[in-house]
């Protein structure tokens, strides 16, 4: 549309000179009358341009596709209106001028309807027909743009159109783009989402497959451990658990890939029911166990009410609290100390884990929970791991109706608290019949 008004203004105008210097060498126009007719001429050419090209463009490239019946019911009242309209304007006689002065604006709404709603082709086409009847009934004297001479009366008409015409084709090609720019944005993230599920599921995959080999790596180190195969030497053995221990961390690994995947890929499935507190920070102690004494943490958990219930699923609570376990004892030093607790807050139950570690940053909090982001970035990492741990866990929470933050100051250590539906006395029973949260099916006991 840029090109067809820089169109319209500059060829028009450069036909219009060398059109009106040939009259005047002629000897068919004076001086006198040089500026009128140069004018007349250059505004007869533009809004020739305005109104064809338009039309060729619009709907050269147009393809038919069926309409609905509300969409018909749509365009058959916004011609009626617009032919309305342009009758009503430009059908008074030139006796009624003084009358009809100013009338000629009752075209801009239905003219922006149009605009709107059908966006460049439905412009074009009411400008089109605007346009016909304009000259149709100022040349028969009719309108608000009548004058005593003709050619008065076809400037003003002229100078009405061009205005008009630049005015809504503007309109109507700004709406034509960003129509085209949202459909361009749905496009570009519909194909994410499918390039997103097809990485989600070929992680699943992958990770499930890496862990076959692993496990049966770590059956046959635990029978070389064991001596089945012959009596091994003190070196011997400290090769074999350097080697469980690589294990471990890869199998750690695979795992969160796993979990990333599942959580990404809507895969989880939950099953929500009371859940004791207390209970539940039990259970991670033993689970711990090894790899605090391997590191001389001190794990302390808090001794609660035992009436504190929350709405959870026991599986995926427990895993949450010992992925947040083992991340502290990640970043704790020897001989630190992590504690667990929990309290009720209002209607909800909330699970603390804090560290003596070495804390995070003020700046770097609010991207903790983000899926690979790591406070401590580089080829020099001193702690291992992909940094999914943290955002699983968030997805787990959400998804179970709950809340979580963190608190951290640098060289004290960390607390995250997650925060939990409470079960009261007088709280009803939970469904049974499965919801999906956060793109995750769940579902009551």
């Amino acid at each position: 549309d840029a090109f067809i008004l820089l169109a319209a203004l500059v060829s028009s105008a450069l036909a219009a000179s060398i059109g009106t210097s040939s009259l005047l060498a002629a000897g068919r126009v004076t001086w006198a009358e040089f500026l009128a007719t140069w004018k007349a001429w250059w505004l007869g050419d533009g809004i020739g341009d305005l109104l064809v090209a338009p039309i060729i463009l619009a709907w050269a490239t147009w393809s038919p596709k069926r309409p609905s019946p509300a969409r018909i019911g749509e365009a058959v009242l916004l011609a009626a209106t617009v032919i309305g309209a342009g009758i009503l304007v430009f059908g008074d006689p030139a006796s009624a001028y003084t009358v009809t002065r100013g009338r000629e604006y009752m075209l801009f709404p239905p003219l922006m309807w149009a605009a709107i709603r059908f966006s460049l082709r439905g412009t074009v086409l009411s400008t089109t027909v605007v346009a016909a009847l304009a000259i149709v009934f100022t040349v028969m004297g009719r309108g608000p743009f009548v004058r005593g001479e003709l050619h008065d009366s076809l400037l003003a008409l002229q100078i009405f159109l061009g205005i008009m015409t630049m005015t809504l084709l503007l309109l109507g090609a700004a709406i034509f783009e960003r129509r085209r720019a949202v459909a361009e944005s749905l496009s570009a993230r519909e194909t994410a989402e499918a390039a997103n599920r097809a990485k989600s599921g070929f992680l699943a995959v992958m990770s499930h497959e890496l862990r076959t080999p692993l496990n049966a790596i770590t059956g046959y180190v635990d029978l070389l451990s064991l001596e089945v195969h012959g009596t091994l030497n003190s070196e011997q053995h400290g090769v074999l658990g350097r080697i469980a221990q690589s294990q471990r961390h890869l199998l750690s690994l695979i795992d969160d890939v796993l979990g990333f995947a599942q959580v990404e890929a809507g895969r989880l499935s939950f099953s929500l029911q009371p859940v004791n507190a207390s209970s539940v920070m039990k259970s991670i102690e033993p689970l711990v166990a090894p790899e605090r004494m391997r590191k001389g943490l001190t794990l302390k958990v808090d001794e609660c009410d035992d009436a504190i219930t929350m709405m959870a699923d026991p599986n995926k609570v427990r895993q949450v609290l010992l992925n947040l376990v083992a991340n502290a004892m990640k970043f704790t030093p020897h001989g630190g100390s992590i504690g667990l607790t929990a309290d009720t807050r209002d209607d909800v139950v909330r699970l603390s884990v804090s560290d003596t570690g070495i804390g995070i940053a003020q700046e770097n909090l609010s991207r903790v929970f983000e899926p690979f982001y790591q406070v401590d970035q580089g080829g020099t990492r001193r702690y291992p791991g992909l940094g999914l741990g943290l955002s699983i866990v968030r997805d787990v929470v959400l998804a179970m109706n709950g809340d979580i933050a963190i608190e951290s100051v640098p060289g004290r250590g960390t607390s995250v608290i997650v925060s939990l539906p409470r079960v009261t006395a007088e709280a009803p029973e939970p469904v049974s019949e499965p919801a999906v949260v956060g793109g995750l099916e769940v579902s009551g006991a």
